[in-house]
């Protein structure tokens, strides 16, 4: 996969819609906060989602993102995947994405979580590898 343009935007590789189109984000986004929440399992429409999410969320500023996890895990390679985009989208924007483990976060969420700059968890969150 490559990236693909779109103007002076790059979208990650994968992303099969345009993160600038103004289709529902509601249940991943919150845009006031600069929040992207991932709160079901891992697999590739969710990738779409999180990934347009963070990306419309960079476009807007540099300010950092929060990526809020709840996720009991899900398909390791989607998992891997979205790992390598967040990386992306923090090179590519130059913005830092901040992970926070909120209750569950294992298997391929836990692999989701390696890849933003900064990681914090709630006390009585807890992760699996």
């Amino acid at each position: 996969m490559s990236n693909e343009p779109h103007g002076d935007v790059i979208i990650p590789a994968g992303v099969l819609h345009d993160p600038l189109k103004d289709d529902d984000l509601f249940g991943v986004m919150l845009p006031e906060a600069r929040i992207v929440m991932l709160t079901e399992d891992i697999y590739e429409g969710v990738y779409n989602d999180i990934v347009r999410g963070l990306v419309r969320l960079a476009i807007q500023s540099k300010d950092d993102v929060y990526l809020h996890i709840v996720s009991g895990g899900g398909n390791a390679f989607t998992g891997l995947a979205l790992a390598d985009a967040i990386e992306q989208v923090q090179r590519e924007y130059g913005v830092n994405v901040v992970g926070r483990a909120m209750g569950q976060c294992m298997s391929a969420a836990f692999t989701v979580l390696q890849g933003c700059a900064v990681r914090h968890m709630g006390a009585r969150s807890w992760l699996m590898m």
